[in-house]
């Protein structure tokens, strides 16, 4: 896990589970999923699971939609704000 953080959605606290990736497909999102539901599984609280990858193949997104992850392209990430 790349990043792991604590915090609030909508008045709930949240456990935010972040995984980064230069590159991305279908069979990689799968395992990371499997990971992130481990964790999740353990958390008490709900859990908010990401993906953030630079090059993202169609298939990953079919993943993530079906798993509830939610999959950032690096290209959205506004560097300049840093």
């Amino acid at each position: 896990m790349d990043l792991v953080a604590e915090g609030t959605q909508d008045g709930e606290a949240v456990l935010v589970l972040v995984e980064c990736r230069t590159t991305i497909g279908g069979g990689g999102t799968k395992r990371i999923a499997e990971k992130l539901g481990q964790i999740a599984e353990e958390a008490e609280q709900k859990v908010v699971k990401i993906i953030v990858a630079m090059n993202i193949h169609p298939s990953a997104e079919e993943v993530t939609a079906e798993q509830g992850i939610w999959l950032i392209p690096y290209s959205r990430i506004n560097r300049d704000r840093w």
